[in-house]
């Protein structure tokens, strides 16, 4: 296996400041991975996100390629357990009550959303660790 200071070269995607701020407020501490990781992360990124809501909240974000017309495009699947205990699933509409799950340009975009709605959930009644 690679050292990880071998992926430098690769710019990772991070979240937005006003997202950081909103996982902070929900005890989300991006310094203390440092230690296992062997590169700087300012600031926080997608994976890093995405894995603390995984492994703290039990919400698995999954942005989804639209197989039907690109793989360019994105639909994002939220999988979670509900206040009752059962494991329940979100997928995001263009806007209420459309048929059709709304689709991301990039994986990236579709994984911030994600990340968001996660914090949403959070916040929610719905949501039961």
């Amino acid at each position: 296996m690679q050292n990880n200071k071998n992926l430098n070269y690769m710019k990772l995607p991070t979240i937005s400041s006003d997202t950081t701020k909103l996982l902070e407020g929900l005890g989300f501490n991006f310094n203390i991975y440092k230690d296992t990781i062997n590169y700087e992360l300012n600031p926080p990124t997608l994976a890093l996100a995405q894995m603390w809501l995984r492994e703290k909240h039990n919400i698995h974000v999954n942005p989804i390629p639209n197989f039907k017309t690109t793989w360019n495009q994105y639909h994002l699947g939220i999988v979670f357990r509900n206040n009752k205990g059962q494991v329940d699933m979100i997928a995001l509409k263009e806007k209420e009550g459309d048929v059709a799950n709304k689709l991301f340009e990039s994986y990236d975009e579709a994984l911030e959303a994600g990340i968001l709605e996660g914090i949403k959930l959070i916040k929610s009644t719905t949501y039961g660790k």
